[in-house]
């Protein structure tokens, strides 16, 4: 083993699963101790100040090892005065100092609140506060990983020194903040945030009402390739108003989600002036975007014809759909998302994409739709039957027997070219929605009142917490890594519908020849390696995302983008 190549042992580290395992590695000798460490701590997370006071002192002895971090996750927030005034820890119990030592938060006026949330099994997400000296640590020492290349803020409120302490990293690419509040009482500094190296922006779930200027002008960093914001932190209305920054010319992706359908309905007044035609502008100054998501939903979208001539894929709601595939754009790939859209609408999308001359090269096709309808099928092969590959999802119903049967003869086998198929049934993992909630409030005696009161930061329609049936967060969540559902009509046990499914597949070979992968059922995926292959069943990968304070471990297909 002491021949063995150093480099080689970091790669076999690097493939361990769970930390707990690393760990163990490095307790082994003194050798893998000096690899170990240097994957151990490559990914820092530091969201609890019990547990940082704990490990902290390590790392500050131990200042060759500054520059191993190359991943950053902040979810420490400081101790302030009055905090029940900032609703993100109006709720915490304690304040942690230095030595370890906890400090009781005294009950606010709002403690009935409180006791009623918790009763219902809402818990404060944070429960316990970095004191100001704490706080001061936790940021000097991040500030020595001077090759951080990702910085995450998760779930926190930000620091007051946050528009500075971006700036300690000259190697950062990724700067995320989601489930955030803004700075308090933000420190002023001369350093622009489009100075920064970042090529990657994520802002999402921002809480609070304070102005969010200075924080949408983190996207006139001159090196961005990707933007991904939401509703909370409408991006590109920064540059739309005076003095009219111009974006950086790399942006290839842009990730955009809007409200959902309920809230456009219920909140949104003047949509058009306030939030689309802006937009439309934003795209209009993004020449290279090859990448446009828009998730939930959006009303219309007029795109002029001289906007993303560069657009290869598109992800969005039926209404999107007849503007983005006109104007001759090179599209290839194309994801229509709309829980809410009917099939006369899916129809009319069809035939937009036929006069916009995007048919004949487009290559994948992915729609998730509500409500299955074996027509769907049908227009698909009638429009689309040079495609390579195709996504079809939805909520409820299912195929008939009859249709899923003669899937590859009829349908599948039409389309010569066609590699990928993946047709089945998807149950996003949603949060309860609101009249779940007061039901389980009303069972137990509290007033109406009460229930409004507790359920405040819950039900209002521009915090990270107002969940729609339709918000595709969850979507992206659960689908590839789903439950037990198939496209099949039939229902058996494990093994049995698992011959039942290769069976199945099996019959497609005569009509299917280049067919490698076929998805009927959430979380599996059936694969061979070439036409004469047998067909191999397989849990479908998915990549943990960081998870939002309070919130459960995202599990995505997809992530939030894979690039075309």
């Amino acid at each position: 083993m002491s021949s063995f190549p150093s480099e080689l042992w970091m790669h076999v580290f690097e493939e361990l699963d769970s930390p707990r395992d690393l760990a163990a590695v490095v307790r082994t000798n003194k050798r893998f101790q000096a690899l170990g460490e240097r994957v151990l701590y490559r990914n820092v997370i530091w969201t609890n100040p019990r547990t940082f006071v704990k490990n902290y002192h390590f790392l500050a002895d131990n200042p060759a090892l500054h520059t191993v971090p190359r991943s950053l996750t902040l979810g420490i927030s400081q101790m302030y005065n009055h905090i029940d005034r900032i609703e993100q820890i109006n709720r915490a119990r304690g304040v942690i100092q230095p030595t370890g030592e906890t400090t009781t938060i005294p009950r606010s006026s709002r403690s009935s609140d409180v006791r009623v949330l918790e009763e219902v099994g809402i818990v404060s997400p944070i429960e316990f506060l970095a004191s100001e000296h704490l706080a001061e640590i936790i940021y000097n020492q991040s500030a020595r990983f001077i090759n951080l290349k990702e910085l995450n803020f998760v779930g926190m409120v930000l620091p007051d020194t946050f528009y500075s302490f971006v700036h300690h990293f000259p190697a950062l690419e990724k700067l995320r903040i989601e489930d955030c509040t803004p700075p308090i009482r933000p420190v002023p500094t001369s350093l622009h945030p489009k100075d920064l190296p970042i090529t990657e922006l994520t802002i999402l779930g921002l809480r609070g009402r304070r102005d969010l200027r200075e924080l949408r002008s983190f996207a006139e960093g001159q090196q961005l390739r990707i933007i991904r914001f939401d509703w909370t932190c409408y991006i590109y209305k920064h540059f739309c108003e005076p003095p009219n920054p111009v974006p950086s010319p790399h942006i290839h992706t842009i990730d955009a989600k809007f409200p959902t359908q309920k809230s456009w309905q219920s909140h949104i007044s003047e949509p058009h002036d306030q939030l689309i035609n802006p937009f439309v502008e934003f795209l209009g100054k993004c020449p290279r975007v090859t990448n446009l998501r828009i998730r939930n939903h959006l009303p219309w979208l007029r795109l002029p014809q001289s906007a993303l001539r560069n657009l290869t894929f598109y992800q969005g709601p039926l209404t999107t759909v007849g503007s983005v595939v006109s104007g001759s754009r090179p599209i290839k790939r194309l994801d229509i998302k709309d829980a809410s859209g009917s099939l006369a609408a899916l129809e009319k999308a069809f035939r937009d994409i036929d006069a916009g001359g995007v048919g004949e090269g487009l290559e994948g096709l992915s729609i998730y739709l509500g409500w299955w309808d074996d027509e769907i099928l049908y227009a698909t092969l009638h429009h689309f039957k040079k495609l390579k590959s195709l996504e079809l999802m939805y909520k409820e119903g299912d195929p008939t027997e009859e249709t899923v049967l003669g899937m590859g003869a009829h349908f599948f086998g039409e389309m010569r070219d066609l590699a990928s198929v993946r047709v089945f049934k998807v149950a996003p993992a949603g949060w309860d929605d609101v009249g779940s909630l007061a039901d389980r409030l009303s069972a137990r005696g509290y007033p109406h009142r009460s229930i409004q009161l507790a359920l405040g930061e819950l039900v209002v329609a521009d915090t990270p917490f107002a969940r729609d049936a339709d918000d595709e967060s969850d979507f992206d969540q659960a689908n590839y890594a789903g439950g037990p559902s198939s496209a099949s009509a039939c229902r058996f046990e494990a093994e049995p519908e698992e011959m039942t499914l290769k069976e199945l597949i099996n019959a497609w070979n005569r009509y299917c020849p280049a067919l490698r992968e076929v998805q009927l059922q959430a979380g599996y995926v059936w694969r061979r390696a070439g036409e004469g292959d047998e067909w191999a069943q397989r849990k479908v990968e998915v990549r943990p995302v960081a998870p939002r304070r309070g919130a459960a471990v995202r599990l995505s297909g997809e992530g939030w983008f894979e690039g075309a």
